[in-house]
């Protein structure tokens, strides 16, 4: 059996922070909510953790018991994106995370893609969705 990995360790909850940029400026902040929506939404599945969402510049980033995704989608051609997704902890020993999910290509309208290319994404940084066991709620 695999352990959970340090930045997992100890969390009560999972927060997403999103930044969106369309050719290399902000895109529209409904842009970032509606992906920042749908990537919690995900991650929330298959664990009794709270998801929240923050915005850029909360403070909350920087919080000891909270586990923070960060997710970056750059968006080219008015529809394409492609998206990254890395846990964030600072606050943890040990818990540096340098490399999160392989970048995934996915049209914004395209209501399955974006879902496959979010949850394929958590697959990979979530441990719960790996099947490795010991992340849960605490009481």
């Amino acid at each position: 059996m695999t352990s959970v990995p340090q930045a997992f360790q100890g969390i009560d909850g999972i927060q997403i922070l999103c930044l969106v940029q369309a050719d290399g400026v902000p895109a529209d902040d409904s842009i970032r909510n509606q992906l920042c929506d749908r990537v919690a939404a995900a991650a929330g599945q298959g664990t009794e953790l709270a998801v929240s969402t923050i915005a850029l510049g909360d403070p909350a980033v920087l919080s000891q018991s909270k586990l923070t995704i960060l997710v970056h989608g750059a968006i080219e051609g008015g529809d394409r994106a492609i998206l990254t997704m890395r846990p964030y902890r600072p606050s943890a020993p040990g818990s540096d995370v340098l490399f999160g999910a392989m970048p995934r290509v996915a049209s914004l309208s395209d209501e399955a893609g974006i879902k496959s290319a979010i949850n394929a994404s958590l697959d990979e940084i979530l441990p719960w969705r790996a099947g490795i066991a010991g992340v849960r709620k605490l009481p």
